[in-house]
């Protein structure tokens, strides 16, 4: 794969993916990238070092929204505040057009919130879902609320819902 080196790999992903490549072009890049260099870094490099909301907006719909849990995901694990533009980015998503999200980073967006203890944004991130790791962060936020006996009851029971789900 090498076209010249790590700068030069960092440079052509990042004109394919901001040029609005398709999804099955992208896959064949990393793919390809992958056999000789760690894509994460490659990828990271090209997009978001240097992030820039309106051309990362350009990128095919579920390559974006993938790359965009990956980062807030990044920060909720390892609170990496250099992922901290994609996250503002992908709240800023949410609150215009929420359908659009896909449901993981969704909840990834509402891991993050209920961590920066932003009710707000954590609302909105989990309106809708009815799943086992959304009613879990529900439980947690009736925690944090200091309504212990509920968060008790909503945390087996979301526990039992997504047992049930895996």
């Amino acid at each position: 794969w090498p076209l010249g080196g790590p700068p030069t790999s960092v440079a052509y992903v990042r004109a394919k993916f901001l040029s609005g490549a398709p999804s099955e072009e992208l896959t064949h890049l990393r793919n390809v990238v992958a056999r000789s260099t760690d894509w994460g870094s490659v990828l990271s490099k090209a997009l978001l070092s240097a992030f820039d909301s309106a051309s990362f907006a350009r990128i095919e719909p579920n390559w974006r929204w993938q790359i965009a849990y990956q980062a807030v995901a990044t920060i909720c694990v390892y609170w990496a505040d250099e992922y901290a533009p994609v996250a503002d980015w992908a709240f800023a998503q949410l609150a215009e057009r929420p359908e659009d999200l896909t449901t993981g980073l969704r909840e990834v967006l509402g891991d993050l919130a209920l961590q920066r203890g932003d009710r707000t944004a954590f609302e909105l991130a989990v309106r809708g879902l009815d799943n086992g790791l959304a009613n879990a962060m529900r439980a947690a936020q009736l925690a944090i609320d200091g309504q212990w006996a509920a968060a008790q009851v909503a945390f087996e029971a979301a526990l039992k819902q997504r047992k049930s789900e895996i």
